[in-house]
């Protein structure tokens, strides 16, 4: 298997289980340090121990962070349309503000599943005919 991931560090949210568990895999597979989060420590445990010694378990929310009252009171939230879904949400905005360039989102929400085939086919290595397979079973 290719490397290709080696020396990177990927953030995996819902590591514990299901399309996280496998992600976080795959990318310890292809080098990269791993950082599973989810709510129940025994099931992180568990997913670390089964993905190696690239993973490390973090008991965390992700929900969370939109409660953090520094984050609110910095305005970090940004709220965008989604079309797909006919309505706002809200995005993460920018990981510092500055007068002179601005960082954060600069159109719409991205569609529900629009980078899929960029992530799974690009990322991951998966064949269109897998792709396919994820599609019609409802995985993806």
């Amino acid at each position: 298997m290719s490397k290709k991931l080696e020396g990177k560090v990927a953030v995996i949210t819902g590591g514990s289980a299901g399309i996280g568990l496998a992600t976080a895999k795959q990318f310890a597979e292809e080098g990269a340090y791993v950082f599973i989060t989810g709510r129940r420590q025994a099931e992180l445990d568990a997913a670390a121990k089964e993905i190696g010694s690239k993973a490390v378990a973090v008991r965390a929310d992700a929900a969370d962070i939109a409660h953090d009252p520094q984050l609110k009171s910095r305005d970090y939230f940004v709220t965008v349309d989604h079309a797909g879904l006919g309505r706002k949400l809200a995005l993460p905005g920018a990981f510092a503000k500055m007068s002179e360039t601005p960082v954060g989102p600069q159109g719409a929400a991205p569609q529900l599943g629009e980078h899929n085939h960029e992530i799974y086919g690009g990322l991951l290595g998966l064949s269109n005919q897998e792709i396919v397979a994820l599609r019609a079973a409802g995985a993806i």
